[in-house]
C-alpha cells in the first residue's frame, strides 16, 4: 500500500481539496487492470489522503530509457496505454495530466507482459462534469499540453490524444517534439513551431505521429482506439520487415534498399546497352 497525501495541512485552500477529493472520487470508481487501485480515503488532522495499490516497476520514463529496447516494444506499450484512455473516455473520463512520469509499468508476471498503470488523477475530470478551475487557468505539465489547453480552451478528449503523441514522440526519437528555454519560448513553440521529423524515423509511423500532434483538434485520430489501432498495424508491419532495430530505422532501411534497386537497375540497363 502506498499513502498520497498533499503537503500543507490544514492550510490547504478549498480548491485544491476539492481536486484532491475529485481525484479520489474518479480513481475510486474506476476497475481497471491499467489504473491504479485506491483502497480507501481518509483524512488525519485535517489532511486528506489517499490509500493505493503498490506498483512495481518503473516509470514509463526510466521503462523508455533502457538501452537497446526494440521500438516495436516501446510502440506496443503506447499501444497498451492507448488501450486504457479508450477506456477511460468511454466511461466520460479525461486524464488530463499524461506524461511519463504519471505512469508505472507493471513488472510481468509470469508468462505474462509488462503492462502499463496509470497513477496520478490530480487533474481527471468528467467529460459532463462542472469545471473548478477559472476560465483561461493552465493545467497540467507544460511540454505536454495541447495548444487548446494553453489557450485555456475547454479541454476534450483529443487533449489526452496529444499527450499520448507527444510520448509516441519521445518513444520513437528519445526526445520531446518542443522544446524551449523558458514556458513562454515552449508555448510558443507548442502553438506555431513545425514538427521535425526525425531522418530516421519510418515512413509508416511518421503519418501516424502528425495525425496525433495536428494542432487542428477535429483532425487528430477521431478516439484512443483508432490511434492505438493505427500503431498496432505499423507495428505487426514493422516486425515483419525487421524495422524494430533499437533506432528505430526501418524508413530509412527501405529508402536505401529503393536507392540500392534503382542502382542496380541502371547499372544493369548500361551493361547492356554497352
Amino acid at each position: 500500500i502506498v499513502i498520497k497525501h498533499p503537503l500543507g495541512g490544514a492550510h490547504l485552500s478549498p480548491e485544491f481539496r476539492e481536486r484532491f477529493h475529485r481525484e479520489a472520487t474518479a480513481m475510486a470508481g474506476i476497475h481497471n487492470p491499467g489504473v491504479v487501485k485506491i483502497f480507501s480515503i481518509g483524512s488525519h488532522e485535517g489532511t486528506p489522503y489517499l490509500a493505493l495499490e503498490r506498483i512495481r516497476g518503473p516509470s514509463l520514463r526510466t521503462w523508455m530509457k533502457a538501452p537497446g529496447r526494440p521500438l516495436p516494444e516501446r510502440v506496443r506499450m503506447l499501444e497498451k496505454i492507448l488501450e486504457v484512455i479508450a477506456f477511460l473516455h468511454g466511461r466520460g473520463v479525461l486524464h488530463r495530466d499524461l506524461k511519463p512520469e504519471n505512469i508505472l509499468v507493471r513488472e510481468a508476471p509470469s508468462g505474462g507482459e509488462e503492462a502499463p498503470v496509470l497513477i496520478d488523477f490530480g487533474l481527471v475530470r468528467m467529460e459532463q462534469s462542472a469545471t473548478i478551475t477559472r476560465q483561461g487557468t493552465i493545467l497540467g505539465s507544460p511540454v505536454y499540453l495541447c495548444p487548446e489547453q494553453l489557450e485555456g480552451e475547454p479541454v476534450r478528449a483529443a487533449a489526452d490524444l496529444w499527450a499520448a503523441g507527444v510520448m509516441l514522440y519521445e518513444a520513437v526519437t528519445g526526445r520531446l517534439p518542443f522544446t524551449g528555454a523558458n514556458l513562454e519560448e515552449l508555448f510558443t513553440r507548442i502553438r506555431s513551431a513545425s514538427l521535425s521529423r526525425p531522418p530516421d524515423v519510418d515512413d509508416g509511423l511518421w503519418p501516424i505521429l502528425t495525425r496525433a500532434l495536428d494542432r487542428n483538434p477535429p483532425r487528430r485520430w477521431p478516439d484512443a482506439g483508432a490511434f492505438q489501432e493505427a500503431l498496432g498495424e505499423w507495428r505487426e508491419r514493422a516486425q515483419g520487415d525487421g524495422a524494430g532495430a533499437p533506432g528505430g530505422d526501418g524508413g530509412k532501411r527501405r529508402r536505401a534498399l529503393v536507392a540500392l534497386a534503382v542502382t542496380a537497375t541502371v547499372l544493369l540497363a548500361a551493361g547492356f546497352w554497352w
